[in-house]
């Protein structure tokens, strides 16, 4: 039999403690919820980031551009994500932007279900949404390009199948209005 340090036999017991810990902060309910409490430096992990529910589907926000004939060109998606690389784990600085639009989309979303477009449109993240946007028209090579317009949908991620839902639509904006 091999005779552990009690050093050893500490780590054995915090990791063991740890573990236990861990497997408690998991479960629902008040009685759990002392054990958060008494974690103030959230030192024990909570992996809840998917539950109690996974997510089925996803949004994504697109965007047009308005030429100064009144037509449109097709919607392009906002988000473009290249290829991954391993460095692209520890240190990815572009992607700061995709999620920028992405979070914005997403403080988007419960605004909608009030169905208030003013509420929505005086919203912090549809005018930066909207500056984002027309920003990207600006820079268009097309001198053609007067406005943008973008539109949130829902869809079932990989699943081409399904169609996707439209969550919100909104109104032209044209770089003439632009404060």
């Amino acid at each position: 039999m091999i005779k552990r340090s009690w050093l050893e036999q500490l780590v054995v017991c915090g990791l063991a403690g740890m573990l236990c810990a861990t497997v408690l902060q998991q479960m629902p309910g008040p009685n759990y919820a002392r054990l958060r409490v008494k974690d103030p430096g959230a030192f024990i992990p909570m992996w809840s980031f998917f539950a109690p529910r996974p997510a089925m589907q996803d949004y994504e926000p697109l965007h047009r551009f308005i030429r100064s004939d009144g037509s449109t060109t097709a919607w392009g998606k906002s988000i473009r994500h290249g290829s991954r690389k391993l460095v692209t784990n520890l240190w990815a600085p572009k992607r700061r932007l995709s999620k920028a639009v992405f979070d914005m989309s997403s403080d988007l979303l419960p605004l909608l279900n009030s169905r208030d477009s003013r509420a929505v449109e005086n919203s912090p993240a549809y005018s930066s949404l909207v500056k984002f946007y027309l920003r990207m028209a600006r820079e268009d090579e097309n001198p053609d390009v007067v406005g943008a317009q973008f539109l949130i949908v829902l869809h079932d991620g990989f699943e081409e199948a399904a169609e996707p839902k439209i969550l919100f639509t909104s109104k032209g904006h044209y770089l003439k209005d632009e404060i």
